[in-house]
This record gives C-alpha cells, structure tokens and sequence, in this order.
C-alpha cells in the first residue's frame, strides 16, 4: 500500500502507517492523530472553496495539549505560533488571521484515550464540547458535565483573548458561555465500543462545518462512519455532505458525500 502525503500540512502518511490503518479502523484500536490531523485539513481546504463560508479554522491535534505546561498551567506562549500567517496559509486558512474567522474546530485527546471536539464561536463568545461518549461519561446535569473539562474550555477561551490582544484588536468585553452539547449522536449508540470516538470527532466537524445538523447521520453505524473516513483520506477529498428534508415526515435524509471508489478490504476482514 502507498502512502499518501499533504505537503501543505507538512503530513505524510507512510506505506507503514498506511498498513496499520487494519488496526486504526478495527475494533480495540484509537484513531491516529494524524489521521484526524490529516482529515482536518482536508476540511480547511473545502472551507477555503466556499463562497459563502463566515470563517472556520481546523486546528491540529497537537494544539490543545499544548495549551497547558507540563506543572498543567495555562501557556500561550507555546501555541502563539500556531498564528503566523505564514503558516496557516500553508494549512489550508484562506483568511489573514486566525481570529478573523467566527469558527474555531479543536480536536482534544483527553486522558491520552478519548477524543473530543471543542467548538469555538468567537463571535458569540461560545465555547461548546461534542462528546462521543457523553452517555457513559455522564449521567449528572450538563453543568457538572461542562466542569469535567473546564479547564480545557476554560484554556481555550483564554487563548482566544490572548489572541485577540496580539493581533491589536478593538477592546471587547469578554463574558463567556460553555456548553456541552446534548442529543448527538454518540459512538455508543447503536453498540457499545470504546474505540471509535475520533471517527465520531471527524463527522461531527464535517457535519458542523457544512451547515449539516448532526442527527443526519444518527443512524449510521460505526463501521460505516470508518468507510467514510477510510474514503476521504485515500481520495484525499472529504467530499461534499448533502441533506434533503423528506416532505412527507420532515425528517432529514442524508446522502453519502459525493466520492466513491471500492474499499480496501484488508482494513475490514
């Protein structure tokens, strides 16, 4: 099997790497953070072609583990330079500045064994937590749920203001709101697993940054959702996520993105 590389993204995926994929797609296994980095670049480069988009930045994996020191503090130092312009024009950001985008997509590894999505509205000043696994996580009210990754949300709004005062930007008054967002489909839904939440973490961001609501895909099953990835990033296209409203029920009907070709079996069997 070839690899396959991003060079704007500085991500090369291995014939190696490519092979373990048997294993990042299988039971008992963890996605890899360079697949999700990989996928997430991909999701900036669609957003980079739209016309109509108010601004989204897909961060990598690495950011939000570095957002804390080793004594667990706050650092913005170590992030600053996920900013330079330089830099994020090679990801993919068709935009000047980071900030100059509403949206903020940050995937987490929590724990070093569960993936999240954290998503930043800096327009609104919202910061709100996608969890695959909410249900087996919690079952307490949402705000004792939000304190179990406070600080995470917590670092990410400071990062936010910090920003904001680098790039020299209008003074604004900052009053937070954060969520951890129920009814959504969740890795536990259909059977129980413990493995797939950053394929869950992926389509929630496609998903979300399309404009797609994310019970348009409630019914796929797991292994559905890694065919979709496997495809995305062997054809190094996400595709493009359509929906329709059926009339007679008003309910939504979600066609597959719009890329084919023949799975590689060997990542299944």
């Amino acid at each position: 099997m070839q690899g396959i590389e991003f060079p704007g993204a500085n991500i090369q995926l291995t014939p190696g790497v490519m092979s373990r994929f048997q294993h990042t797609f299988g039971e008992d296994a963890w996605m890899r953070s360079d697949i999700i980095d990989a996928y997430f670049h991909m999701l900036q480069l669609r957003e980079a072609d739209s016309v109509d988009s108010s601004g989204v930045h897909f961060f990598t994996t690495s950011f939000a583990s570095q957002l804390f020191t080793k004594d667990g503090k706050f650092s913005y130092d170590a992030v600053a330079r996920y900013t330079r312009r330089s830099r994020i024009q090679e990801w993919g950001q068709k935009r000047d500045a980071i900030l100059d985008c509403r949206y903020l997509y940050i995937p987490a590894c929590v724990n070093d064994n569960h993936w999240i999505l954290i998503v930043v509205d800096v327009s609104q000043l919202e910061v709100k937590l996608y969890d695959p696994m909410a249900s087996f996580k919690s079952l307490s009210p949402v705000k004792t749920y939000v304190g179990e990754y406070r600080d995470l949300m917590n670092a990410v709004s400071r990062y936010v203001m910090k920003q904001w005062t680098a790039d020299q930007r209008e003074t604004r008054r900052w009053l937070w709101s954060y969520e951890a967002v129920k009814d959504i489909p969740l890795q536990n839904r259909i059977s129980q697993n413990w493995w797939d939440c950053g394929v869950y973490v992926m389509t929630y961001a496609n998903f979300l940054s399309a404009g797609v609501p994310l019970r348009a895909f409630h019914h796929r099953t797991p292994l559905e959702l890694r065919r979709l990835t496997e495809q995305a990033i062997v054809t190094k296209d996400v595709g493009v996520v359509l929906v329709d409203v059926c009339i007679c029920c008003n309910s939504i009907i979600y066609f597959e993105p719009i890329i084919y070709y023949e799975p590689f079996t060997t990542f299944f069997e």
